[in-house]
């Protein structure tokens, strides 16, 4: 299983992971407020072709309490070029950090 987080999200539609080549899996999304104050947060799952855009919401405008945490763990299958992008209400407020397996390791329950 593969873990990437890009750190605190900004307020603009940020990269969290991208697909590259074969079909991957996301097991969990975790969302961390690490502020001292209620949050919301944003998440897309954007298609190979496309630029971020609300239309591709996962997670819209989600309210996260002060020092609190989410985990969104319905899988996600992502194809090549396809991507995960969040953003966050305030800048330094909210970190987002995603796991990711292959397509048939999760087929096959090798999680």
């Amino acid at each position: 299983m593969n873990r990437y987080s890009p750190g605190s999200l900004l307020t603009t539609n940020s990269e969290v992971y991208r697909c590259v080549s074969q079909p991957m899996v996301v097991v969990g999304l975790w969302a961390t407020n690490i502020s001292g104050s209620t949050q919301q947060w944003y998440t897309q799952h954007v298609p190979a072709d496309a630029s971020p855009s609300d239309e591709f919401s996962l997670i819209f405008n989600k309210t996260l309490g002060a020092k609190g945490a989410t985990l969104i763990d319905t899988p996600i299958i992502l194809q090549a070029g396809e991507a995960i992008y969040a953003r966050a209400s305030a800048v330094d407020s909210i970190v987002v950090t995603i796991y990711v397996i292959p397509y048939a390791d999760f087929i096959l329950g090798r999680i």
